[in-house]
């Protein structure tokens, strides 16, 4: 009876990690769709939004509360079922690519104490795994919380947010945090000096003064500040030139 409860538990563990991982395989292919429509709604073809350093050269991500805790967590269960499963699927014991694959998966998810994908590859190879004791538990739900923290994650993406927004007003606050990224993109400020140039604001048709705030576009159109910015409320282009 309690060996039938075990495999039970066992069986409910895995499926619980699986049922994570594939809402997270979902949701991260349907995040790439959502960023597109966002991209495509609100940013000019020739603007990054993103740092290009930052995407070339990311920094380690700090680890998250779980997956300290994690690292603490110490199971001879998981080094006994590794240690079975690569006996069964290492290269230089057999040659069948679904099994070196399973021993790949299985390298990674040890060195990430990913206990469920253990047991799961184990059950795969029908390879029994033991009762489990407290800390396999507890490793078995801190998977499922990282899992459940990126999902989460993902959800409060600003692209997420945009294509699910369920009001004009929660779009436009998107929007608006949008034109002050964007802004940043597009505009130098500069304080006005008369012995620079004398010009007048296109949009108010107002002339300089000194010491007046100025933004100056990448096409070297220049405006008010607070002129170009209410402008770029109603259209995100040079008044001018019509770039950007």
């Amino acid at each position: 009876m309690e060996n039938n409860i075990n495999i039970l538990r066992t069986r409910r563990m895995i499926l619980e990690y699986k049922f994570l991982t594939t809402e997270l395989e979902e949701v991260s292919l349907q995040s790439k769709e959502y960023v597109t429509k966002f991209l495509d709604d609100l940013i000019p073809d020739d603007i990054n939004i993103f740092d290009n350093d930052e995407k070339e050269n990311p920094e380690e991500e700090e680890k998250t509360e779980e997956e300290i805790e994690l690292d603490e967590i110490s199971s001879e269960i998981l080094n006994k079922l590794h240690k079975k499963i690569t006996l069964r699927t290492h290269p230089d014991r057999c040659d069948d690519p679904e099994l070196n694959e399973l021993f790949i998966k299985t390298t990674k998810a040890y060195k990430e104490k990913n206990l469920p994908l253990i047991m799961e590859i184990a059950e795969i190879l029908n390879i029994k795994v033991p009762t489990l004791k407290q800390q396999e538990i507890k490793m078995v739900n801190l998977n499922c919380r990282i899992i459940r923290s990126k999902i989460g994650d993902i959800r409060q993406q600003v692209a997420w947010k945009w294509c699910n927004a369920s009001s004009e007003e929660e779009k436009n606050r998107i929007k608006k945090w949008v034109k002050n990224i964007l802004i940043t993109k597009v505009l130098t400020l500069s304080k006005y000096d008369s012995e620079d140039f004398d010009e007048k604001c296109s949009i108010c048709l107002e002339i300089f003064r000194d010491g007046m705030n100025i933004a100056e576009l990448r096409c070297n159109h220049k405006f008010h500040e607070n002129c170009i910015n209410k402008w770029f409320d109603v259209n995100f282009t040079c008044p001018l030139c019509k770039q950007i």
